[in-house]
């Protein structure tokens, strides 16, 4: 079955077997060729290679590389609780995602308001960047857990 799905919303029940076998070879390698890939799925190279674009083109899927923090010279990552004092929530968090160290920030419920995931070279860097998070108008308070160790770090984020 061809999905035609260009520059449309995609709803996950518009993605057929293909298709998500597909995002499944892809969450697990997304280096992995069209050729096998396809000789797997059983169909051709070019039908993958197609349906691929289709679905990067339609935000369904991004392909990309992930950095190793400690490889790269960033030997602190850190996660930030952030509360606020009111405002508008969705402005405050544009003027933090502004930052570098943010490699992760969502608006969220429960204690904090924000959460913020970043990625230091070391705890000076990340002493200036909680200082600037607490200067934002709207800031209330701050709250850091530095990472000890990952244990687990996904990027299947299961079948649709």
């Amino acid at each position: 079955m061809k999905t035609n799905f260009k520059n449309s919303i995609i709803d996950p029940d518009d993605l057929d077997g293909v298709d998500r076998k597909i995002i499944k070879y892809l969450q697990k390698n997304g280096r992995e060729t069209f050729t096998k890939m396809g000789d797997e799925i059983g169909v051709p190279a070019s039908t993958v290679r197609d349906r691929t674009n289709r679905l990067i083109e339609n935000n369904v899927l991004r392909i990309v590389g992930i950095l190793n923090p400690p490889k790269a010279g960033r030997r602190v990552i850190a996660n930030i609780g952030i509360k606020l004092s009111g405002g508008n929530h969705r402005d405050i968090a544009k003027q933090i995602a502004r930052f570098d160290e943010v490699s992760y920030l969502v608006i969220c419920s429960g204690s904090f308001d924000l959460m913020a995931e970043v990625i230091c070279k070391d705890n000076a860097q990340l002493l200036d960047l909680t200082s600037a998070l607490q200067n934002i108008p709207g800031v209330l308070s701050t709250e850091t857990f530095i990472y000890y160790t990952i244990v687990k770090e996904i990027y299947d984020f299961g079948e649709l």
